[in-house]
């Protein structure tokens, strides 16, 4: 069991939809925080970001929180105060604890990647 969290950027002004929740990642017990990557390679058949750069460190989530409108939030509709303090406090894991993940998750299955601070990411959503 886990908290997810989110950017909850702003509804729409014209139209009042409001279903631009980005997924950040998840806090699960024992393991270390699992971020969500956007990657981003525009063309005829790239990948799009929905910030339209690439998430692929904590240093592009610092990115978003400073240059795309929102609120960070956990699953629980809970507003984060402060999202650069909360995210220089995700730890990053320990090499005993990089190892410990991969022997329990495979070594970045599913695409998954880690950043040159450890931090595991992955291009989906965690449940």
């Amino acid at each position: 069991m886990g908290t997810n969290f989110y950017w909850r950027q702003p509804a729409c002004a014209h139209c009042g939809r409001a279903d631009n929740d980005l997924h950040v990642g998840k806090q699960s017990g024992g393991w270390s925080f699992l971020f969500r990557g956007y990657p981003h390679t525009p063309g005829d058949d790239g990948v799009t970001s929905p910030v339209g750069f690439a998430v692929a460190t904590r240093a592009d989530w610092r990115r978003v929180f400073d240059t795309v409108p929102g609120r960070l939030v956990n699953e629980y509709g809970a507003t984060i105060p402060d999202p650069l303090a909360w995210l220089a406090e995700r730890e990053p894991p320990s090499s005993e604890q990089v190892r410990w993940e991969d022997d329990q998750y495979g070594r970045y299955g599913g695409g998954d990647w880690r950043c040159p601070e450890r931090f595991r990411f992955s291009p989906s959503e965690s449940s």
